[in-house]
């Protein structure tokens, strides 16, 4: 009976037959990553696992790989890319924003990472086929840009998914806005005498004053009923402390009137118009 090797423990049984090469993560970037091996299949594809469960799968279209490499890059956060040799190239995939191809070269002799420009962090140096023997490499990428790099289609819709998320949430920001600027808004009103039923003009609108969710926009078809027999000659509306401060001005020929303010029971504040008889 044949033993089991170490990196046959971290994934199911039946992914063990079709493994062509694999990577074990190592503990400090595994952490951070929540990866613990990454395989590289026959059918194509690239797994990742964590706890025996797939945490990640990519397409590759190389049912032949030779080998997987992990590089990590740090950018304020640590950067895992994946570099898998094939038989005539080699295939770059990252997983900053989701596991994808960002790269693919073809006729490649070797690769080697090291920090071939002098800028602090790492690239990678590719000698192509057809190349001379040289300390310098044909191509050197920089996987800080390359994480950046989007080729394949999945890549482009997963950017078009985040924008539209991003549109989505500035929609409903500005909604909302729109909802309370409009319930804000205060426009001149007119109340008709008492007894009368007379329409509303069209060209002017009733808010009730209260808190917001008591605001609402009459229709000018409604015919409403007054009390008493007041006036409003005009109204005038400011921002105080960021706040609105309304004020109206009443005319009436009649007896005295106060106004008085309360709370109708169901939450909302009410101005009233009282008539006051004197004895």
């Amino acid at each position: 009976m044949e033993a089991t090797e170490f990196w046959e423990t971290l994934i199911p049984s039946l992914y063990v037959t079709i493994t062509k090469c694999y990577s074990v993560v190592k503990k400090h970037i595994s952490r951070c990553s929540g990866v613990e091996i990454v395989i590289c299949t026959s059918h194509g594809e690239v797994l990742e696992f964590c706890d025996r469960k797939i945490v990640g799968i990519c397409p590759i279209s190389c049912f032949n790989p030779k080998s997987i490499t992990i590089f990590t890059s740090y950018d304020f956060q640590c950067n895992i890319f994946y570099i898998i040799r094939s038989e005539n190239g080699i295939i770059i995939l990252s997983r900053k924003r989701g596991l994808k191809v960002v790269k693919r070269y073809e006729d490649v002799e070797r690769v080697m990472v090291s920090d071939f420009s002098n800028v602090g962090f790492p690239q990678l140096g590719i000698w192509t086929k057809n190349s001379k023997e040289s300390v310098t490499p044909d191509k050197i990428l920089d996987l800080q840009e390359g994480s950046n790099t989007y080729s394949d289609d999945c890549s482009i819709s997963n950017i078009l998914r985040e924008k539209n998320q991003e549109l989505s949430l500035k929609i409903e920001e500005y909604e909302h806005k729109l909802k309370v600027k409009k319930h804000l808004r205060l426009y001149n009103s007119e109340v008709t005498g008492h007894g009368n039923k007379l329409p509303f003009p069209s060209d002017s609108m009733l808010v009730l004053l209260g808190s917001q969710s008591g605001c609402r926009d009459l229709d000018p078809k409604e015919h409403l009923e007054r009390g008493p027999s007041v006036r409003i000659a005009e109204t005038w509306q400011k921002m105080h402390n960021g706040k609105w401060v309304v004020g109206i001005s009443i005319c009436n020929n009649g007896k005295r009137l106060w106004i008085g303010c309360g709370d109708d029971g169901l939450g909302v504040n009410r101005v009233t118009v009282f008539e006051k008889h004197e004895n």
